[in-house]
């Protein structure tokens, strides 16, 4: 699926889930924003996922350890892992 497809429908659904906005807001769509911006209309596949946050996070924030990023790296990088795992449920 499209970058901006798959963020959109996964924001939706975690409102429905009755997810607060401000939980949405702060551990999701802020993320997302920034993604769908550089990302523009490209397939969701990890790889863009890798290279988007090298290059925002200016390191490997996907593959360190969690005990070597901070608690925001650590928010960002489930944020990606979600939605990594909805387009996966999607493709079924």
């Amino acid at each position: 699926m499209l970058v901006q497809t798959i963020t959109g429908d996964l924001l939706s659904k975690l409102r429905d889930a009755g997810i607060k906005e401000q939980t949405i807001h702060k551990n999701y769509a802020c993320f997302y924003r920034s993604f769908c911006k550089e990302a523009g209309d490209k397939e969701l596949d990890e790889d863009l996922i890798v290279s988007f946050l090298i290059n925002t996070r200016e390191k490997d924030i996907w593959n360190l350890p969690s005990y070597q990023l901070s608690r925001r790296e650590q928010i960002c990088r489930n944020a990606f892992h979600v939605l990594l795992s909805a387009t996966r449920f999607y493709r079924m």
